[in-house]
């Protein structure tokens, strides 16, 4: 049987904020506008940006909305020793104790907020996905590139939910290390 194969999609650094801060960093009643779709269903790229104060430097992020549970900065291991922090490598959603302290930035006003991470790679998948291709939430898998670069990232959590399309997410430095630019195929690798 083959082995099941996905789709890449990589990720530059990022924002996630709540209702609450969405109202503190743009004013009371601000909504989110579109710049475009991201392929996870309801999931955009908005127009607002914020700038991100962190350890020993600041840049600017793209809000990835809808509004989220909780805020969250996206930043991939380069940008965290560049800064001079360490965040956690995790998960969205996940419960994991964050230790580094930002500061966001909006037009309207600002929050200090534990929110810093490096987004662990993983993949999205709907459930009757996962079910075909014998996957699970939660579950831990390798996915193999293909190409120039060829590569094989360990450690890729599967997120399974009703509302995600079947993707690969990476972050900057990986795509880089591997020479993916985002659409390219790899093969999913159940361990033992």
């Amino acid at each position: 049987m083959p082995r099941p194969r996905v789709r890449f999609e990589v990720s530059a650094h990022h924002c996630h904020v709540t209702t609450q801060d969405t109202a503190i960093l743009f004013g009371r009643g601000h909504r989110m506008s579109v710049l475009h779709p991201i392929s996870q269903i309801g999931q955009y790229a908005a127009r607002e940006q914020v700038r991100v104060c962190l350890g020993s430097g600041e840049f600017y992020a793209r809000i990835v909305g809808p509004e989220r549970p909780r805020t969250q900065v996206e930043i991939s291991l380069t940008e965290a020793k560049k800064f001079g922090v360490d965040p956690p490598t995790t998960y969205f959603g996940n419960r994991v104790g964050n230790r580094v302290m930002c500061r966001i930035f909006g037009p309207r006003g600002n929050v200090r907020r534990r929110a810093v991470i490096i987004a662990q790679r993983h993949i999205h998948a709907d459930p009757a996905t996962a079910k075909r291709l014998g996957l699970r939430n939660a579950q831990i898998v390798s996915v193999r590139t293909h190409g120039r670069r060829p590569t094989t990232f360990h450690g890729v959590v599967v997120r399974v939910h009703q509302m995600f399309r079947f993707r690969c997410h990476l972050d900057t430095d990986e795509g880089n290390a591997a020479g993916l630019k985002g659409g390219e195929w790899g093969t999913i690798v159940v361990g033992k």
